[in-house]
């Protein structure tokens, strides 16, 4: 498989999150739809797509060791089950904005862990992109209210996204981005509809809505195998501490799709002022300290 360039890299890692943006709004037309069930039915959707595309990797496919099937298993139980469960509890004990606000808090955690899972040392440039890209989340979302058991619940989806990168990392070179794709969305999608089989309750809606169908479809289609496998092509190229910079463009994406589907955008004022931080901190975390230190890309390879 042809590595991708550091270019293509960025422009990949700014085009998933963007995707995954667009997914929130989709996400606005599931609130009454069982949430277990419509995330594993997401991911299957996703799993089926992921089957045949990961067949162009078939022959570079090896066998994972003991450590890599561990790694394997916490991606998909932290960035895939853990992060949908968590981020459904904490909104039951905080607001929307208060989760984004400490989810966005991702950049921040991936530029301290992420150089250590590859053995080199932190450097300023993506932590303090990281942080600017935190205030810039914090003014487009706004404050909210919350309570300790959802600021709680908010921290586990935080790590759960951060690990959903970190375990990545390692598998990557050795399976490709499809067959890491199909492997974490299969055992996610069953995982997560036993769930919906097991709590109490219908298992089966009602009725479903155009809305539902179509909002599915995109997280099925769209989220989970576009922005899934761009992000992880991303995460090949260019160090994870500089990909985790990329997430700040989610509510970015958010915006934009609300705003093409006619919903309300809130504050301009602050969104202008929150994308301008989040594209500075980008700019600064990714591409200026590239600029600054060119050695982290083939630190992050080798």
């Amino acid at each position: 498989m042809t590595h991708p360039t550091t270019r293509t890299g960025y422009l990949f890692a700014a085009s998933s999150t963007l995707v995954v943006g667009a997914g929130v709004t989709a996400a606005a037309y599931l609130v009454t739809f069982p949430v277990f069930l419509g995330q594993g039915i997401r991911y299957a959707i996703g799993a089926m797509i992921l089957y045949f595309l990961a067949r162009t990797e078939k022959e570079a496919n090896q066998r994972l060791n003991w450590r890599e099937r561990g790694y394997l298993a916490l991606v998909t139980a932290m960035g895939l089950v853990a992060f949908s469960v968590c981020s459904v509890e904490a909104l039951r004990g905080a607001s929307a904005p208060a989760v984004a606000i400490v989810i966005g808090a991702v950049p921040v955690a991936l530029a301290l862990a992420g150089p250590y899972m590859q053995h080199r040392r932190p450097t300023a440039a993506p932590l303090v992109g990281g942080v600017i890209v935190v205030a810039g989340t914090a003014v487009v979302e706004g404050t909210g209210r919350a309570t300790a058991v959802g600021i709680a619940w908010a921290i586990g989806a935080m790590l759960g996204d951060a690990g959903f990168s970190l375990f990545s990392v390692p598998l990557l070179r050795k399976i490709g981005p499809y067959t890491l794709s199909f492997r974490t969305t299969s055992v996610a999608a069953v995982a997560l509809i036993l769930a919906h089989l097991i709590m109490p309750g219908p298992k089966i809606p009602a009725s479903f809505t155009v809305s539902e169908v179509l909002a599915l479809a995109f997280q099925g289609l769209f989220v989970t195998v576009g922005a899934f496998v761009t992000w992880y092509v991303a995460l090949g190229s260019i160090p994870v501490e500089k990909v985790g910079l990329f997430p700040g463009l989610i509510p970015l994406g958010a915006l934009v799709s609300a705003a093409a589907l006619g919903a309300g955008i809130g504050n301009p004022l602050a969104d202008i002022v929150g994308t301008v931080l989040l594209l500075a901190g980008i700019y600064y975390g990714s591409v200026r300290g590239a600029a600054r230190s060119p050695s982290d890309s083939a630190a992050a390879t080798a």
